[in-house]
């Protein structure tokens, strides 16, 4: 059984694990590797020893899920910004030296900025930290040729099935995404329902006036 390696990245704070959370509910068969938790450390300063243990940390989840017999997809969630991108290469480079064959199904998020802002904010990140996403972050993902999906307008639920679909239709991942996409289980829209639930109780405690507010002073700047 061929594996698959599905790369979901975007800008700083667009919604990526949320979005790769709800694929993994959906997908069955599917292990979620989170590169937030694989360097959650205080501080983390991108020495030379703490890249070395975030390699180790994501190379060996991606070699342990590939060689699970029972899992065919390994989502990973990751920005290309600063050195990451070097990051991410010796990771593949890792991967690959153990011989394991795999599809490589890269896909970008994308959103306005407006949204990126709001989501950030809803996140509660603090303006310094909005700021450098914007500024380090977002501009980068447009050199690159792989598919991109505009999740401005979208639900957590519709960016999962457009991300399903650009792995059925330019991947031509098919096992399980067609049934997935048209025949959800009912599992697997109590979940999506779930997810969406929580952002909206997330939001209710939000001061919208207060981050329109905060959206127009930083589209202004």
């Amino acid at each position: 059984m061929m594996k698959n390696l599905i790369l979901i990245c975007g800008a700083s704070g667009i919604g990526k694990s949320t979005a790769c959370k709800a694929l993994t509910e959906v997908l069955p068969n599917t292990a979620f590797i989170d590169s937030d938790y694989c360097r959650y450390m205080n501080p983390f300063g991108f020495t030379q020893e703490e890249i070395q243990i975030v390699v180790s940390n994501i190379s060996n989840m991606m070699i342990n899920y590939f060689a699970c017999s029972t899992i065919e997809n390994v989502i990973f969630q990751y920005g290309f910004h600063g050195v990451r991108e070097q990051i991410f290469s010796v990771i593949i480079e890792v991967v690959n030296a153990q011989n394991i064959e795999y599809n490589f199904c890269p896909i970008i998020l994308q959103c306005s900025l407006e949204e990126s802002i709001r989501r950030m904010v809803n996140d509660n990140r603090d303006e310094a930290r909005i700021q450098r996403a914007i500024e380090n972050t977002r501009h980068i993902y447009d050199a690159y040729t792989y598919p991109k999906i505009n999740i401005t307008d979208l639900s957590v639920r519709e960016t999962c099935f457009e991300i399903m679909e650009v792995l059925r239709e330019v991947y031509h991942i098919v096992e399980h995404i067609e049934a997935a996409v048209h025949n959800p289980s009912t599992e697997t829209q109590e979940a999506l329902a779930e997810v969406e639930e929580m952002k909206k109780i997330l939001a209710l405690g939000k001061a919208y006036t207060d981050v329109d507010e905060m959206i127009q002073e930083m589209l202004a700047e």
